[in-house]
């Protein structure tokens, strides 16, 4: 292979990773600026010119913020950080603390597979936990804290399997998800 195949290679793949990372800290900058008064997807408040001026939307990065944070909010809860930091880590270890050159097209795609099973199985496992351990009511978010799949998941396990089973399940799916 030539060196300025390998080169080209590396080259993508820190534009991959630069693109990651500003959906990240725009991830992270509209979870951080949440505001249940701003219009989500599912507010009775939608967004247009003329009415964004008149509610004003607090959301640091405008209407398109509001509606990502209010969405993540309300499928998985307060386990919506974890995706800015899914998005930031790969570019924070690459190009801040290893520097090493990692070729794109050396990448295993079984493992990238393996591992959004194992973040899959982490936030389904997380936002189950948290809707299991804190009473509904006590967030400020649109569908408590474990968001509809929280409350989804843990509403089909309590009844076979009790608090404590759930419990016990989803420590153990997080487990698994971690190492994986």
């Amino acid at each position: 292979v030539s060196i300025s195949r390998l080169k080209l290679n590396q080259l993508f793949f820190e534009s991959l990773l630069i693109i990651q990372g500003f959906l990240g800290l725009f991830i992270l900058i509209s979870l951080i600026s949440f505001s249940p008064q701003d219009p989500g997807w599912n507010s009775q408040t939608f967004s247009n010119p003329i009415i964004e001026e008149e509610f004003g939307i607090s959301n640091i990065v405008g209407a398109w913020g509001a509606y990502l944070s209010d969405f993540l909010f309300s499928f998985v809860g307060y386990m919506a950080y974890l995706i800015p930091y899914w998005l930031l880590w790969p570019l924070l270890r690459h190009f801040i603390l290893f520097r090493r050159p990692i070729q794109f097209s050396q990448m295993y795609s079984g493992l990238i597979g393996i591992r959004i099973l194992g973040w899959s199985l982490v936030l389904v496992s997380s936002s189950t936990l948290l809707s299991l351990f804190i009473e509904p009511g006590f967030s400020y978010l649109p569908q408590d804290t474990g968001g509809l799949i929280g409350s989804a998941v843990s509403r089909y396990t309590l009844e076979p399997l009790s608090f404590v089973g759930s419990c016990l399940l989803f420590i153990c799916l997080g487990l698994v998800g971690l190492t994986l």
